[in-house]
């Protein structure tokens, strides 16, 4: 499934037309039909503005993951910065890179870090 076949799935699942939300984004009427005609995804911060109104990643759209969701925002994530284990030069940029990969490849690590402590090596 392409970007252009996850858009129009979110756009059926949101009881919203496709004409509301390309007005709604300020984007021309013959979006989809240009972006299907050359074959291409919609650009950057389109995809970006898409991803925010209908509250998905872009890592969603372009089809990457699953996983709908989107990274926590600088709010929700304030109170966790302010822990004292995250003090910690390498704890932040370890957070830093986690909050950058998609919900599906943070499991992934998450089961690599179990798989390491659990190893009576380390």
């Amino acid at each position: 499934m392409d970007a252009i076949d996850r858009i129009l799935g979110l756009i059926q699942t949101s009881d919203i037309t496709k004409n509301k939300m390309l007005t709604d984004l300020k984007l021309s009427k013959n979006s989809f039909v240009n972006w299907k005609k050359r074959g291409n995804v919609p650009p950057g911060d389109v995809l970006s503005q898409i991803a925010d109104y209908f509250g998905v990643s872009v890592d969603y759209l372009l089809g990457r993951t699953e996983e709908k969701g989107t990274s926590p925002s600088e709010d929700e994530l304030a109170p966790l910065l302010q822990e004292p284990y995250m003090r910690e030069p390498y704890m932040r940029e370890i957070y830093n890179e986690l909050v950058r990969l998609s919900p599906e490849t943070r499991k992934l690590i998450l089961a690599q870090i179990e798989a390491v402590r659990a190893d009576p090596v380390y």
